[in-house]
């Protein structure tokens, strides 16, 4: 859900609104107020009215596509998804009632609730003895239309007297079929709104027997220190869930003892708060196909592992989504996390060179990618130690990535020296040793890097004589290798400082009379030391790597398919 339900401010605003709302057309206009602090980017096709309102209210039973997903038993869950249009209107309903629910939730309920989790569900049966899970049979399906419509007519929303076309409507755009779908953004809420009395009941017969009790959706969960858990025990939770109108699935009701794996809620609570084994495995397993096979083995390896449900998941997202889980139950000072997280980020930083025909350009600008990301990967050393080497083997990357480009784009060398002589007035004077020793012209691979970056600045980051982005000339500046030493490694940087200060005075001043500063080569050299300095205290690791990855994407897309031959 959008971090803009953290804005108090917004949410305070909603709930003001929500109580001044007297009929169905405010309703509305509460709803389209809601869109557009949320969803800012939408374009709806149609504000939303009460006529619309009535409209998908009559049509909702064509608007759900019925599918199943297999279970781990071998069952099947049956999923109603709404159409789009449907969805949109219920998205808004659920945060709306998300809102007004957020202060008045049971403590023990833990499911589909702003700031609760499945670990704050697990934390209370921590380390104990005895763990009991109790699972609600068909629990969204015996929701009704009438229970919904019922407890929205009581407090905190009170859409009763004048406003009970409200609590009929939601009841209605809610429901099909006469139940609460599975499959609905705004079925698990109003489930937690439903089920209010059952947790009060619930936690005071617990408490009577020091017995922690919890609630995430359907799961029930209850543990002791004490061996309480017996057929009794269970026949008086099952008489509690009876008279809420409940069912027990009783194929699913287990008791654990502190010598047998204890899970809430897929979470292992036997000594302290842990994941399954597992689950760890599979995303150490899908990390290290990534890092061994690259992105194209590891997804296809993804996708022969998927069921046929999830086929269509995408490898990187499901990744994600389990580092994220991991994160959370394990928290962000984990080691466990610490590492996951960072090799993620690092092969996620990795850039696609399979476009590159040739083999030894494409092993060589791989090997400098991974050579430059270990850097921060590994973590060694400080980031100031590494800015400069991760420069450094990012320029590596951009000789290679130029000296390919214009290999592919000028297969006569001729060609290239007729552009040079056209763009660049001072190429002549300044390469005036064109050919070898057996008077043969060089290959582009001879030239001046200083050349190409020049000419590949000129033709991609020029924008009609108004602005010159000079991102890979920085890198070239920053390298520090055999071929080029970084000139302010050893410089005196305030002295550096002074000195340019100095210079933007005197330019200043030639500038408030008028006439134009005679750039000498010694400022042209200071300005460019000062740039570089500047350049390296930012340490913007991310642009560095964006200028790379902006330059493979435009050499990509910009070269003739055919491939040019070694």
């Amino acid at each position: 859900m959008s971090s803009i339900f953290l804005d108090k401010k917004i949410k305070d605003n909603i709930k003001q609104k929500f109580y001044k709302v007297k009929d169905l057309e405010e309703f509305a206009t509460l709803l389209n107020f809601v869109e557009r602090q949320f969803f800012k980017n939408f374009k709806a096709e149609k504000l939303i009215d009460v006529d619309y309102l009535y409209y998908l209210s009559k049509t909702k039973s064509s608007r759900y596509t019925q599918f199943e997903i297999p279970k781990k038993n071998g069952s099947v869950r049956v999923i109603n998804s709404p159409d789009t249009t449907l969805k949109r209107i219920q998205k808004l309903i659920n945060i709306i009632l998300q809102i007004i629910f957020e202060d008045y939730s049971h403590y023990n309920s833990n499911g589909f609730i702003l700031g609760k989790d499945i670990r704050r569900n697990a934390i209370p049966h921590i380390n104990k003895n005895y763990v009991l899970n109790i699972d609600i049979k068909n629990f969204f399906p015996s929701i009704n239309f009438r229970r919904i419509k019922v407890v929205l007519e009581l407090s905190p929303f009170k859409l009763n007297n004048n406003r009970e076309k409200i609590s009929f409507l939601i009841a209605n755009l809610a429901t099909t079929d006469g139940t609460l779908p599975q499959g609905s953004p705004i079925s698990p809420i109003i489930s937690n709104i439903v089920t209010q009395k059952l947790d009060r009941k619930l936690s005071k017969f617990c408490l009577k027997s020091k017995i922690k009790y919890s609630r995430y959706a359907d799961d029930l969960t209850f543990s002791s220190n004490k061996k309480v858990f017996n057929s009794e025990f269970i026949e008086k939770i099952e008489g509690i869930l009876n008279q809420e109108n409940f069912l027990i699935n009783n194929q699913k009701t287990r008791i654990k003892s502190s010598m047998e794996r204890q899970e809430v809620t897929g979470l292992v609570v036997n000594k302290k708060l842990n994941i399954k084994r597992e689950f760890l495995q599979k995303t150490r397993a899908m990390l290290n196909n990534w890092e061994k096979g690259g992105l194209n083995y590891a997804k296809k390896e993804f996708k022969k592992h998927q069921p046929e449900s999830k086929k269509n998941y995408e490898f990187k997202d499901v990744l994600l989504g389990q580092i994220s889980f991991i994160r959370l139950v394990k928290g962000i000072e984990s080691p466990i996390v610490n590492k996951i997280s960072l090799k993620f980020n690092y092969l996620n930083n990795l850039i696609d060179y399979t476009f590159i025909s040739n083999e030894n350009v494409k092993k060589k600008l791989i090997n400098d990618n991974i050579k430059m990301e270990k850097l921060l990967f590994d973590k060694n050393e400080s980031e100031e130690d590494i800015f400069i080497p991760f420069c450094t083997s990012a320029f590596h990357q951009i000789e290679n990535l130029l000296n390919y480009y214009y290999w592919r784009k000028f297969p006569v060398f001729l060609d290239l020296l007729k552009t040079l002589l056209e763009n660049n007035p001072n190429f002549k004077r300044r390469y005036r040793n064109l050919k070898n020793a057996n008077n043969h012209f060089k290959k582009i691979s001879d030239l001046n890097i200083n050349v190409l970056v020049y000419l590949y600045e000129k033709e991609f980051f020029f924008d009609k004589n108004r602005y010159y982005d000079k991102r890979i000339t920085h890198l070239r500046e920053v390298r520090n290798d055999d071929s080029h030493r970084c000139q302010i490694i050893d410089i005196d940087k305030d002295s550096l400082k002074k000195d340019y200060e100095l210079l933007q005075d005197k330019i200043k001043i030639q500038d408030k009379k008028g006439k134009q500063f005679d750039y000498k080569k010694e400022d042209k050299k200071l300005i460019r030391s000062y740039e570089t300095l500047k350049f390296i205290e930012k340490k913007d690791f991310k642009k560095v790597r964006n200028s790379l990855r902006i330059m493979s994407y435009q050499i990509k897309n910009t070269l003739p398919n055919n491939v040019h031959k070694k």
